[in-house]
């Protein structure tokens, strides 16, 4: 097996792992968590995220690892949006804290499974499809511009997705 290869079975099997863990362990149904349970369960969670970055230094180099702690620091500014978010949705639905831990789950598991599909989906589309990366990039204008046209004469603005 190759380097890259080993990376990523090292990264499926923590990532199953962890989110056992998770939800055996640390999810518990009807529990409101406290700031100090939350903040803990944060320096876990990214202790765990730079040791996968330390993982990767020595396996694929540095610039494998700054490849992903740029992804890792991108994504966890753009969770931060994601809080004032959910908020607005369970106040909306009248969600009582008890239940949050139990809806958040189900959320990220979701968003997860739907990455995945996705990933796997354009990752397959890529293999089939032999284009040049100009001929791609006009076509995915293309179908972008498609898209827009038609949110933008329902009533969902174009720019929500953007």
């Amino acid at each position: 097996m190759d380097r890259s290869t080993v990376s990523y079975l090292t990264f499926g099997i923590v990532l199953i792992l962890a989110v056992v863990f998770d939800l055996g362990l640390l999810s518990r149904k009807g529990t409101t968590v406290s700031l100090k349970k939350a903040l803990s369960m944060t320096l876990f969670w990214v202790a765990l995220g730079m040791v996968f970055f330390v993982f990767l230094w020595i396996e694929d180099g540095h610039k494998t690892a700054f490849a992903y702690l740029s992804a890792y620091l991108m994504e966890w500014s753009l969770s931060v949006d994601n809080i004032f978010v959910f908020i607005l949705i369970f106040t909306f639905f009248g969600v009582k804290p008890a239940y949050y831990a139990r809806v958040l789950l189900i959320g990220i598991l979701a968003a997860v499974l739907l990455r995945i599909v996705f990933i796997f989906s354009n990752w397959r589309s890529a293999c089939v499809n032999s284009r040049s990366d100009s001929e791609r990039a006009a076509n995915d204008w293309r179908e972008a511009c498609k898209i827009a046209s038609l949110l933008s004469s329902s009533r969902i603005s174009p720019f929500l997705f953007c």
